[in-house]
């Protein structure tokens, strides 16, 4: 059938994300779902659609990433980036005023639409949930372009995104409804650089299993977040948690590593603003403006970096197989991070070459040198120099090489991941 005839009565695309809590900008990805009736197929999500979207002349750069934990569609409409997620809702034709709000209409979805459709309810929960929502959207304005600028605004690679930024400003604004937004950044940083995150994030209470027991419903609440009954859920690091049902857990990518550098910067957003109180040096007035001027110095930071170099014979695909790099590229952090002695930073987007052929992803490798140092002295070893600390991660380079090679089903003899380490001399 033609796309014409389920206008209405089997499509309806709504946004979510940074566009329908206000608070996007020019660069901001637009976050949207298309939601189905049952009588569309869902693998026609990654099949058709993507065709259709290709023959329009508005649309670039498309790329499919069907093997995700939740598929999405990734494209340039009229210049402005789209993420098109889908949810399947159980309705032979879609009713004229539903109520996507509605716990109602997740009975019968797949495991894909439901998380396709939290982000939507979600961001609707948290605008009914915070006292102000001006105020809201203002400190969230505030953080998300810190997060940006401070390289940790990302929850493919282990930092945060969208959705883990909002819920994190919203509880502040519930905790403090009375304070100024310049306050409640100040409190922001302040309290998640002390924050226990054994103890998850909530905005509202989780519902009881007992509410949807012999209900249509009992089945997904088994996709809750539950530390007490799910060996998984129990070992998350940063449990920051949905308020719509089923909540879920939206930092569940978050790693060691990448907690570490998270609860740093919070530390030091938090120096940064109470010492320009003390010294009443700030800007304009604003007790944001040193906050944002200063961004982070990556390729300053470190002394050895990951290059991973990912190149594809076909100018096509090379998009394409570089962010399928990207969004494995937590089984690499993971990995690295087993290794003693050794923190990786991963910067949060892919590097454009020179070459069209290829794309770059790059990791800062910090050497803990003060635990080195430690443990040398209490083990009485001769090695008691911290430049003695061997940086050798190549067996996680090479496994993860061959693990996002084989996962890949569009892999051909062009396309070819490499990394190399890179040391740098800042003086």
């Amino acid at each position: 059938r033609e796309l014409h005839e389920y206008e209405n009565k089997h499509v309806i695309v709504v946004p979510f994300g940074s566009y329908l809590m206000g608070v996007c900008s020019p660069s901001s990805d637009i976050d949207a779902v298309f939601v189905t009736s049952r009588i569309v197929p869902r693998d026609s999500f990654t099949t058709i659609l993507p065709e259709i979207l290709e023959n329009r002349d508005d649309v670039d750069n498309l790329v499919v990433l069907g093997e995700a934990f939740v598929p999405v569609l990734k494209f340039t409409l009229q210049g402005f980036k789209v993420d098109l997620v889908m949810c399947r809702l159980d309705f032979w034709i879609l009713p004229k005023e539903i109520n996507l709000k509605s716990d109602s209409v997740l009975k019968n979805c797949d495991r894909k639409s439901i998380l396709s459709l939290n982000g939507y309810r979600a961001a609707q929960r948290i605008k009914s949930l915070v006292p102000d929502f001006e105020v809201f959207r203002t400190v969230l304005r505030v953080i998300r372009s810190w997060a940006k600028i401070r390289g940790v605004y990302s929850n493919v690679i282990g930092y945060l995104g969208g959705i883990n930024w909002a819920i994190l400003v919203a509880k502040i604004c519930q905790l403090y409804p009375n304070n100024s937004p310049s306050a409640l950044v100040r409190r922001f940083f302040m309290m998640w650089a002390q924050w226990d995150w054994n103890r998850p994030v909530l905005l509202t209470r989780m519902p009881a299993f007992s509410l949807f027991v012999a209900t249509p419903l009992e089945k997904v609440f088994e996709m809750q977040w539950n530390p007490l009954g799910n060996l998984k859920d129990r070992q998350h690091l940063m449990p920051i948690i949905t308020p719509v049902f089923p909540c879920l857990n939206s930092s569940h990518k978050v790693l060691k590593s990448t907690l570490r550098v998270l609860t740093k910067e919070f530390a030091q957003a938090f120096r940064v603003l109470s010492s320009c109180s003390r010294s009443n040096s700030l800007s304009n007035g604003n007790p944001w403006a040193m906050l944002l001027s200063k961004p982070v110095r990556f390729f300053y930071s470190f002394d050895i970096y990951l290059e991973l170099e990912m190149s594809c014979a076909d100018l096509n695909l090379v998009d394409w197989w570089a962010r399928h790099v990207f969004h494995k590229l937590t089984l690499l952090t993971a990995s690295i991070e087993t290794h003693d002695y050794i923190w990786p930073r991963p910067l949060p987007f892919i590097i454009r070459s020179s070459c069209k052929k290829k794309r770059y992803v790059y990791i800062g490798i910090d050497a803990d040198a003060h635990k080195y140092m430690r443990d040398a002295v209490n083990s009485n070893t001769s090695k008691k120099h911290e430049n003695d600390i061997v940086v050798d991660i190549s067996s996680s380079t090479s496994s993860f090489a061959q693990t996002v090679g084989s996962s890949f089903k569009h892999r051909n003899r062009g396309m070819d991941l490499v990394g190399r380490l890179v040391e740098i001399d800042h003086k």
